[in-house]
């Protein structure tokens, strides 16, 4: 092999490992920006199905194991079976169970974006809302719980018709910290 041959070849591998390591930064710059988000560390800690106190910004405690995480909510099976849907905005801390400790904001992300598809609170409540479940929603400025039978959803809103009150009442959900489904008041 002549001088020349070893000169290019020598170039050669150094320009594909500088590309390589350009490649590397940019995918753990990647890696760095999904991983610090909440719903990320939700969905490690629902993957490990340990109990959890999730408090919200309004001051609720709920407890439970988190069974899945939406794009904007998560879901909590609490004690009795029945699942709550947290808005991710309503949520101030989570403290896992002991054995989740390891759980880390640093080390909490969903390195494969799973964000992008994961379905919306209202796209859930779509889904839900031809069973006519009975649920009870409460919001962030609401200190009173809605309490009915989720009729319908909207792009923005959703429509109950109240248990033991006359009428129905239009939600916002983007107003909407907390749901109860088949809810016993």
């Amino acid at each position: 092999m002549s001088e020349e041959e070893l000169r290019r070849l020598l170039d050669e591998e150094r320009a594909g490992q500088a590309a390589r390591d350009r490649a590397r930064s940019r995918r753990l710059r990647e890696q760095a920006a999904e991983e610090g988000t909440l719903a990320g560390a939700l969905r490690r800690l629902a993957d490990r199905r340990l109990p959890v106190g999730v408090h919200t910004a309004a001051g609720a405690l709920h407890q439970g194991v988190l069974v899945g995480v939406g794009a904007d909510y998560c879901a909590l099976r609490a004690a009795g079976g029945r699942p709550r849907y947290l808005a991710l905005a309503a949520i101030a801390s989570v403290r896992p169970a002991v054995e989740a400790a390891a759980v880390t904001a640093e080390g909490a992300g969903d390195p494969d974006g799973g964000d992008r598809l994961a379905p919306t609170l209202a796209e859930m409540l779509g889904r839900l809302a031809p069973e006519r479940p009975e649920v009870t929603l409460r919001t962030g400025t609401d200190p009173d719980a809605l309490h009915g039978v989720l009729r319908s959803v909207g792009v923005d809103v959703c429509e109950v018709d109240l248990v033991g009150l006359p009428g129905r009442a239009l939600v916002s959900l983007a107003a909407v910290s907390e749901i109860i489904v088949d809810a016993r008041a």
